[in-house]
C-alpha cells in the first residue's frame, strides 16, 4: 500500500506541462500495467489508468492550465471522501490560483515538496446549482503568491 491507499488512479489531466523547456522531446508514458515492474513499492497497489488521454507534446502553458482546471472540476465527482492529488509545480500553482480566485500568473514559485490543500463544498451561489467547488485553500511549504506579498506591505 502507498500511504495506506490500496488503489492509485492516474489522471492525465494533472500531467506536467509539456512545454519544450520542461520536456525536450515527446515523452514516453509507462503504461499503468507496467508500473509495478518499474517500482517494487507499487507491486501491492492497484493502479487504474487515466480515462483522459495524455496531453499532446509540445503544449503551451495556457492549454495546460485549461487541462488542469478541467481535472480539478472532474476529480471531485469521481471520489467520495479525501482525495490526494500528486502533481508537478505548475499544476500546484494553478490549483492555488483557482482555489484562491486569483489570476493564473499570481503564483510565482512552487518549491520542491510544497503542497496546497482545499476543502470541497457545494457552491453557495444558487446559479451554480449546488455544484462542487474547492474552498479554503491552504499552502504548505514556501509557495510564493504575489498577491500575498503585496498585501503584506
Amino acid at each position: 500500500l502507498v500511504l495506506g491507499v490500496p488503489t492509485v488512479d492516474i489522471d492525465n489531466g494533472l500531467c506536467e506541462v509539456l512545454l519544450t523547456r520542461n520536456v525536450a522531446q515527446a515523452p514516453h508514458f509507462i503504461p499503468p500495467s507496467e508500473l509495478a515492474a518499474a517500482d517494487n513499492a507499487l507491486a501491492s497497489v492497484g493502479i487504474r489508468a487515466s480515462r483522459v488521454p495524455a496531453p499532446a507534446w509540445p503544449e503551451e502553458l495556457v492549454g495546460a492550465r485549461e487541462r488542469f482546471n478541467e481535472a480539478f472540476a472532474r476529480i471531485p465527482h469521481r471520489y467520495a471522501g479525501n482525495v490526494l492529488l500528486v502533481a508537478h509545480g505548475d499544476t500546484v500553482a494553478q490549483f492555488v490560483a483557482q482555489t484562491r480566485g486569483i489570476s493564473d500568473d499570481s503564483v510565482y514559485a512552487v518549491p520542491l515538496c510544497s503542497a496546497a490543500g482545499a476543502d470541497l463544498a457545494c457552491s453557495a451561489d444558487p446559479r451554480r446549482g449546488g455544484e462542487l467547488e474547492w474552498q479554503r485553500s491552504r499552502l504548505l511549504g514556501d509557495i510564493l503568491v504575489l498577491d500575498d506579498m503585496v498585501a503584506d506591505e
